[in-house]
């Protein structure tokens, strides 16, 4: 089966794909090393919620809401250099 995932390339080299079905990204490259909450190059996460990604624009990815104990919110994010390709591809399941 496949399914349609959107790959973007950012000014500083890293490159991501999006599974907008799932609600999943993983980075495949970057220069440097991947954030803890990115995990390693290659693995799939689970995002909360994106930004749009378009050229000239960075991406925000909010990975998470956890509720503290106080019942605080918390948000944990990633944001992303500017975008400086983007095109869709398919991947295999």
């Amino acid at each position: 089966m496949k399914r349609p995932i959107l790959r973007f390339v950012t000014e500083t080299g890293s490159v991501y794909e999006i599974d907008e079905t799932t609600k999943h990204i993983r980075r495949l490259l970057g220069n440097a090393a991947p954030t803890v909450r990115q995990g390693s190059d290659g693995e799939w996460k689970r995002y909360h919620s994106i930004t749009n990604v378009m050229i000239g624009s960075n991406v925000l990815i909010v990975w998470r809401i956890n509720r503290e104990a106080d019942a605080e919110t918390v948000l944990c994010s990633t944001l992303t250099s500017k975008v400086k390709e983007v095109r869709h591809v398919e991947d295999m399941l």
